[in-house]
């Protein structure tokens, strides 16, 4: 026991209700300020996760990572899980790895800010608290130091955090810098004082290990902060889902919901920059007698016929290809990764299926076809041999309602 004398800060004795009834009591209000807070961590995180935001995914996770981290130390602290679980030796390992983990996850959610990731001595402490916790295990797990002597260090550590915060935010004042992230700022400040508090309790009655001021410090810096958070997720989302819609106004061809000329004419662009390594087949689509079926059922029958041949097309070329609707009635797909053979079979596919459509009218859906193997000549001239391509097959089925109609 002497390896973990000074770990239990207060020895009591006792009837078994009188000590249960006692610990409940002096535990029920950690209880209720900490299980918000755990809760809070896990909603904050789950939140981060799901977040289509790089930086507040990282935000949010951090975040909830340090409110977890805090509750888990809190409750441990509250001599109420030992009821549960007797073993005072995993506790009390649990309970320190949580203590000296708190300053690292401090620091690291600090760092998801941008005035204070330009700041080297806040970056610098992320490492040097990183550190600090890894020696401290190390140290406890060989029986060199224990947990409850290195207690002093991690208080220092913690001064630390809160100056680098104070110094950064007197530095951005001094060089006239816009502070975005004043929230964090407040926070910080906010719980320094409970912490700092908390701290000069301690050495002041060195019975007592963590005193009441950190909780609600802690407390007040997530609700501050997870109001913020909440309120920054909610308008990033709704940003994100703004620029999901603009980008679709400006990139997706909205009656047929393909990709449209503008990000045809992209995709060129990139190829020409960087033509691709795999096989790469272009592909034009004529839809045949949209103008006769405009002019004689009109422009409504006429869409419901360009909609039914972008539905086909996506239909057949599906893996590795891509289709645009590049023209009023003309089509486009370009495949990458796929042979000749393959593809081919994909466009006699499309075209049967056109021809087979369900009439709606005295006219036959149909659609003249043209591919080509992109080759050394380029992707532009690659693309005209297509469009060749097509327009031959297309004046071959000319041709063939030529010969229909005069037979009839």
């Amino acid at each position: 026991m002497e390896k973990y004398a000074g770990e239990l800060p207060t020895i009591y004795a006792g009837t078994k209700a009188a000590l249960l009834y006692m610990v409940l009591m002096n535990g029920l209000p950690s209880i209720i300020l900490v299980l918000p807070v755990l809760v809070y961590g896990i909603g904050i995180g789950v939140m981060g996760v799901f977040s289509s935001q790089r930086m507040l995914r990282k935000k949010l996770v951090r975040l909830g990572m340090l409110a977890v981290a805090t509750s888990v130390w809190s409750l441990l602290e509250s001599r109420v899980i030992q009821l549960l679980w007797g073993d005072m030796v995993i506790i009390s390992y649990l309970f320190f790895t949580c203590f000296y983990l708190i300053p690292v996850l401090a620091v690291s959610f600090l760092l998801t800010f941008v005035t204070l990731r330009k700041r080297k001595y806040v970056r610098g402490l992320f490492w040097i608290t990183s550190a600090f916790f890894v020696i401290v295990q190390l140290l406890q797990i060989t029986s060199t130091v224990y947990y409850i002597q290195m207690v002093s260090v991690a208080h220092v550590l913690f001064i630390l955090i809160i100056l680098s915060v104070v110094a950064s935010y007197f530095e951005s004042w001094w060089k006239k810098e816009t502070i975005p992230d004043k929230s964090i700022y407040r926070a910080m400040i906010l719980l320094g004082i409970f912490c700092i508090a908390d701290i000069v309790d301690y050495y002041a009655r060195p019975t007592v290990l963590v005193g009441r001021f950190s909780k609600i410090g802690f407390l007040l810096f997530f609700a501050y902060l997870g109001h913020y958070a909440i309120r920054q997720f909610s308008r990033m989302e709704i940003q994100d889902a703004e620029k999901r819609v603009y980008q679709k106004l400006a990139y997706v061809d909205m009656m047929t919901d393909l990709s449209n000329r503008t990000a045809f004419e992209e995709q060129l662009e990139q190829y020409r920059k960087e033509p691709w390594e795999e096989k790469t087949i272009l592909l034009i689509s004529d839809m045949n007698w949209l103008k006769y079926i405009n002019d004689n059922y009109g422009h409504e029958q006429g869409d419901k016929a360009l909609i039914r041949i972008a539905n086909l097309l996506k239909e057949n070329f599906k893996e590795g290809c891509t289709c645009y609707r590049i023209g009023g009635d003309e089509f486009a797909v370009i495949s990458r990764g796929i042979s000749e053979s393959k593809f081919a079979d994909m466009c006699a596919s499309f075209q049967k299926d056109v021809s087979s459509s369900p009439q709606e009218a005295d006219w036959e859906l149909s659609v003249s076809c043209g591919y080509y193997v992109v080759d050394d000549s380029g992707i532009d001239e690659s693309y005209k041999k297509a469009d060749a391509n097509m327009y031959k097959e297309k004046m071959e089925f000319r041709q063939r309602m030529k010969e229909e109609s005069v037979n009839k």
